[in-house]
């Protein structure tokens, strides 16, 4: 939801939410990431926050990178291929409780330097996709099963992106993670609260996510 900022304090929010609203409910519950100045109007409306995030930023990662150590082969960290995608699809749905398969097929083709995956035991442990952006591009999801594989999938994706600035909606239960990516030169931009009308199920983190695709994406 955007307003010009000379035609704001008139309402014109209030309508098209309500409007949307609407017609979503005629879907079920609905959801949302606000920011703290949207905040207000969602509240007003019935819509209750179910946890926070907070969008980290990172610009000039290449010197902290040029010391890390690789993650690869067959058991590390390494690029997503296409035909793996069903496999990094089931783990998402795991974590999201949605089948997304096609929104990560349109990642993986938007981005593909930022898909990566992880391996333990010969099957698909995490993975992480990214989008191009007009500012900055942005990572996400980031699904592992826990703080160090997510940032090892962090810092593989991270050297692809050169000089591009980053940055990554992180959920804010998972502190562990977010500190590991503020001592990897991340820092943070803004918070965002995941508001819901309705029935809450499926939108609080679960502990494999450590990177939401965005507010649009979920």
């Amino acid at each position: 939801l955007l307003v010009d900022p000379d035609h704001r304090r008139r309402g014109i929010g209030r309508r098209l939410m309500e409007t949307a609203v609407a017609e979503g409910r005629r879907r079920g519950a609905i959801g949302l990431d606000a920011t703290p100045v949207a905040r207000p109007l969602y509240e007003s409306m019935g819509f209750r926050t179910v946890h926070g995030l907070t969008r980290l930023q990172a610009v000039g990662l290449e010197a902290r990178l040029a010391s890390e150590p690789e993650a690869g082969g067959a058991e590390g960290v390494r690029p997503l291929k296409e035909e793996e995608l069903q496999a990094a699809a089931a783990l998402d749905a795991a974590a999201s409780g949605a089948d997304r398969v096609l929104v990560l097929r349109d990642l993986h083709a938007r981005a593909p330097q930022y898909s990566h995956g992880v391996w333990r035991g010969g099957r698909l442990a995490g993975f992480c996709l990214g989008r191009p952006g007009c500012r900055f591009d942005q990572l996400g999801p980031v699904v592992a099963p826990d703080a160090a594989t997510a940032r090892a999938l962090v810092v593989a994706v991270a050297r692809r992106a050169g000089s591009r600035p980053l940055i990554a909606d992180v959920p804010d239960v998972r502190q562990e993670f977010m500190a590991l990516l503020v001592r990897l030169g991340f820092y943070a931009q803004r918070p965002f609260s995941r508001m819901i009308l309705g029935g809450a199920e499926g939108l609080e983190p679960s502990a494999a996510l450590h990177v939401s695709a965005g507010p649009e994406l979920g």
